[in-house]
């Protein structure tokens, strides 16, 4: 079925790159950024020809998926997917393959990056691609094109006589200003609207994720490093003509900062920030992804506010000094509280995200996270049990504790967990977890103060009670 496509005087490919979807886990949906600038790196880089498929939005159907992929004719079908969806790759590549024999099947995104060795031995892939893909793909596309082997290149892993081969990657992209844009004319925007999307609050309906950085340079015991470590930011310039292009062209008027620490470079964030509100762009901003808050200052909240901020994030896991320094995340836990005060005296919507069930942590520790969240002005919270997930600090540790840490992809779930690295036992930690949000959300004064701020009341109050139901009395 695959067949070249002549651009620009090379024999350019066509590519059909899927985001695959397990309903059952899936709680907000938002664009696929990563296959999208993938999408958009060999258009721009190679000239070939490419077709993206979103199973969340589209249908999550392997039948339709593959279908689609036939209609499309390609030479190269990329899956990307996280681990919770690993049951459906199976499904989905055995299914393409046997629909498309002589494409190349490639698997990407945060499954195979963590788990190469693992993931490698599936039979209907040819191809995995580890982490940051647009430099290794395009790579892939031109050894296609020249009928070279695909063994040796940076970022991949690849079977070679019945064993897998893993070629590490070397360097990232550091000036991310060369990417081209995603390719936002591959996806059904307004289907994206729909949708519950991270943090389920919303201003306007139009809104779309952007990334203006990659990478953090901390070193959280608990987290991925798909991006490596370190601070990869784009340009104010380079941000402002996304913002500007999205709503232009397709009338976008909220949008969802990504980043891990917007923050981190705080005269660039200046910047963008005071691009946006000298602008005439009636838009607004929100940070599902959080700020680093104990550098998060009064002139950068002020920004934030005169920027058209709605909502923001802050990422405190833990109010344990002890259990800080243990993670390596080594907040200010001080100054965290009073950025909250500060955020929300200029009524910033601000959402604290909690982590129970760290290696150690006893009740007393558990305790005093939720005493700290309760008393602080924060309008919402959620706490997620802590899960050793393979390729991160925490998961040695957990292997160091003598724990056996399951590799099974239903075992990924944020709010519950199949292993407690406490000293707590697990009966104690669900009931303190209940606890959690029951202190949390039962004062006047926070749903007043919540009630107040939330846009789209009659829309989004139905939704979150049933999560706090959910949450509060399993």
């Amino acid at each position: 079925m695959g067949s070249c496509v002549q651009s620009s005087g090379i024999m350019s490919k066509k590519v059909f790159l899927i985001r695959l979807s397990r309903p059952s886990y899936e709680l907000t949906v938002v664009p696929p950024l990563g296959i999208m600038y993938l999408a958009s790196a060999l258009r721009t880089w190679g000239g070939h020809l490419v077709a993206l498929y979103d199973m969340k939005v589209e249908g999550d159907s392997i039948e339709k998926a593959t279908k689609k992929a036939f209609e499309f004719g390609p030479d190269v079908v990329g899956l990307s997917l996280m681990s919770f969806e690993a049951p459906v790759l199976t499904k989905l590549a055995a299914s393409i393959k046997k629909a498309l024999p002589k494409s190349l099947i490639i698997a990407g995104g945060p499954h195979p990056s963590t788990f190469p060795q693992d993931i490698a031995y599936e039979p209907d892939i040819d191809l995995f691609v580890l982490g940051e893909g647009e430099m290794a793909a395009t790579s892939i596309l031109e050894r296609l094109e020249n009928g070279a082997g695909f063994d040796d290149i940076e970022g991949t892993a690849i079977r070679v006589d019945g064993q897998v081969k893993i070629t590490p990657r070397k360097s990232f992209i550091k000036d991310l200003d060369r990417i081209p844009m995603p390719a936002w004319d591959l996806i059904p925007l307004k289907k994206y609207f729909d949708m519950p999307r991270m943090g389920n609050i919303y201003k306007y309906k139009e809104f779309m994720p952007i990334f203006t950085s990659r990478s953090c340079p901390f070193q959280c015991v608990y987290c991925h490093k798909i991006f490596g470590k370190g601070f990869r930011p784009r340009s104010p310039e380079s941000v402002l003509e996304e913002i500007k292009f999205l709503n232009q062209q397709y009338h976008i008027r909220e949008f969802m900062i990504m980043d891990d620490c917007f923050n981190l470079q705080k005269s660039r964030a200046h910047e963008i920030l005071s691009r946006i509100s000298s602008s005439d762009m009636d838009i607004c901003l929100r940070f599902p992804n959080g700020m680093r808050a104990d550098i998060l200052d009064h002139d950068l909240i002020i920004a934030l506010k005169e920027a058209h901020t709605f909502a923001t994030c802050v990422a405190v896991e833990t109010a344990t000094p002890r259990l800080q320094k243990m993670i390596k995340k080594n907040l200010d836990l001080d100054k965290v509280f009073n950025t909250i005060e500060l955020t929300d005296k200029f009524n910033i919507m601000t959402h604290g995200f909690f982590m129970i069930g760290f290696p150690t942590e006893t009740r007393e520790e558990m305790l005093t996270t939720i005493d700290y969240a309760v008393r602080s002005k924060l309008h919402s919270a959620a706490i997620f049990r802590v899960t050793p997930f393979k390729g991160t600090e925490l998961y040695q540790m957990a292997l160091d504790m003598g724990y056996q840490v399951a590799d099974d992809p239903d075992s990924f779930e944020i709010y519950k967990t199949h292993i407690n690295l406490s000293a707590v036992p697990e009966k104690d930690v669900t009931k303190l977890q209940n606890l959690f949000y029951r202190r949390f959300y039962f004062s006047p004064t926070r749903q007043l103060r919540f009630l107040k701020l939330m846009p789209n009341k009659m829309d989004t109050i139905p939704r979150l009670a049933k999560i706090f139901v959910s949450r509060a009395f399993r």
